[in-house]
């Protein structure tokens, strides 16, 4: 290839076409017609030696050598939008901003209503749309547009910044008086024993609907399993199933404790060591640098300060 001759352009082509697999659906992402794309895409097929796409149905496949540039092209475009975009400002008392950002309703029982109040008195033009995870990876709502995800601390890929929030440990939630703990040897001081735990039905918390979850890999070193009868894709799901059922289940401990007394619920101590999950913040590295998206980030760092105070162990 003549890299002196190649058009430039023609990498933002590249970009949406492999984002969309659609000819049609690229040039709506970059204003483009539908032919202009397709004649983009022959003038890069010429100058890669590479087909770049094969049809599948109405879908465009990437070829393998197209999926080698996939990240790649990503990090060159961000990094040219970085390099070009001029310098900005923001005021949260007089400027408006709208953030996309994904989190658990943990995120929406727990810290949003206090970045509300927070915005209602010094940013009020502010808006924030709140959307659940729900992915196959940890960086996908960033892939899918996301402006901050709020979620467990992952190897996420090199584009994607993250800051500790805070821990949760998980504790075993279960209603008042339940008959099905309050056998001999269920419970000692404020531990469920690995008998009761194992026997007792289980709720979990899974928004991709799965029946395996964080604690059944440290049951398995331990010989033993549980039964998960009811999965659900929030924690306030979970914690109603709870309430009224003499299911139990595991729920991180910030969550468990500002549920109890709301909808009546016990909370003991695990059987089984379960490791703390670390909670983060993360965004694309290209809002490194926005004034605004700074503002947002320092306010999602204080606002979470009282959730690591929160002692761990049931009171």
């Amino acid at each position: 290839m003549n890299f002196k001759n190649f058009d430039l352009n023609l990498l933002r082509i590249l970009a949406a076409l492999l984002k969309t697999g659609s000819t049609t659906r690229a040039g709506q992402q970059i204003g483009l017609s539908q032919p202009a794309v397709s004649a983009a895409l022959a003038r890069l097929r010429h100058a890669l030696n590479d087909p770049l796409f094969v049809r599948q149905g109405r879908n465009l496949i990437a070829t393998e050598y197209a999926e080698t540039l996939r990240e790649p092209l990503i990090d060159l475009l961000d990094q040219t939008e970085i390099l070009l975009k001029g310098p900005e400002t923001f005021d949260p008392k007089t400027d408006g901003y709208d953030f996309l950002c994904s989190g658990s309703d943990f995120f929406g029982e727990l810290l949003i209503p206090h970045l509300a109040d927070h915005m209602t008195q010094h940013a009020p033009l502010v808006r924030i749309r709140m959307q659940a995870v729900v992915a196959e990876t940890y960086a996908d709502p960033l892939i899918n547009g996301a402006d901050l995800a709020l979620l467990p601390a992952a190897p996420f890929p090199k584009w994607v910044e993250s800051q500790f929030l805070f821990q949760s440990h998980f504790i075993v939630i279960a209603r008042r008086n339940n008959p099905m703990l309050s056998g001999r040897g269920a419970v000692k001081s404020d531990r469920i024993s690995l008998d009761a735990f194992c026997a007792a039905q289980h709720v979990l918390f899974s928004p991709e609907g799965k029946f395996h979850g964080y604690s059944d890999a440290a049951l398995l070193d331990t010989g033993r399993s549980r039964t998960v009868a009811l999965t659900l894709p929030t924690f306030s799901g979970v914690g109603n199933a709870v309430a009224h059922s003499d299911m139990i289940a595991l729920m991180p401990h910030q969550m468990a404790q500002y549920m109890a007394p709301r909808i009546g619920l016990d909370l003991f101590q695990p059987p089984i060591v379960l490791e703390p999950i670390d909670l983060v913040m993360a965004w694309h590295q290209r809002t490194n640098n926005s004034p605004a998206h700074r503002w947002l980030r320092d306010m999602i760092t204080l606002l979470s300060k009282p959730l690591q105070a929160l002692p761990s162990r049931p009171a």
